[in-house]
């Protein structure tokens, strides 16, 4: 299912194989890499790929716009504070790829103990970020399963 992102050569291809295929996998999968990253997952795990990887940048960019509103609400510019908001999310997910954390130990290591991060965070929790977020992956497998 390819989205916006491989227009950067930064998408997520999942590909799966039969043996007739294994000749010509190497060439499909070279070709695959040139939208940007390619993983090998079992077709029974389309649909939660399709959340993961087709629907979710839509939720990426719903994320970023919210920060974005968040920083015009206190003063910035819609361009400015979506430049900021984006970057931030751009780095954000660099350092999970690189990093052996956890996405929540990295969140972690930026929340310092009664600092400002941690509050935002519990306020965020309690709000239903998490549950909303998953919710959102169910409605997005159930209807792919349709």
């Amino acid at each position: 299912m390819p989205n916006l992102n491989v227009a950067l050569n930064a998408g997520m291809t999942a590909y799966v194989a039969n043996e007739a295929a294994a000749q010509v996998l190497p060439d499909v999968v070279a070709l695959l890499s040139r939208l940007g990253e390619t993983i090998a997952l079992p077709e029974k795990d389309f649909s939660t790929f399709v959340a993961l990887a087709g629907s979710s940048p839509a939720f990426v960019y719903m994320f970023i716009d919210a920060l974005s509103r968040a920083g015009v609400k206190y003063g910035l510019t819609k361009a400015a504070a979506t430049k900021i908001a984006a970057q931030a999310v751009s780095g954000s997910a660099q350092m999970v790829l690189s990093s052996r954390d956890s996405p929540l130990d990295l969140a972690d290591k930026v929340a310092s103990p009664g600092g400002t991060t941690v509050a935002g965070m519990l306020v965020m929790e309690a709000a239903g970020f998490m549950p909303a977020v998953v919710a959102g992956v169910d409605a997005t497998i159930a209807k792919d399963r349709e």
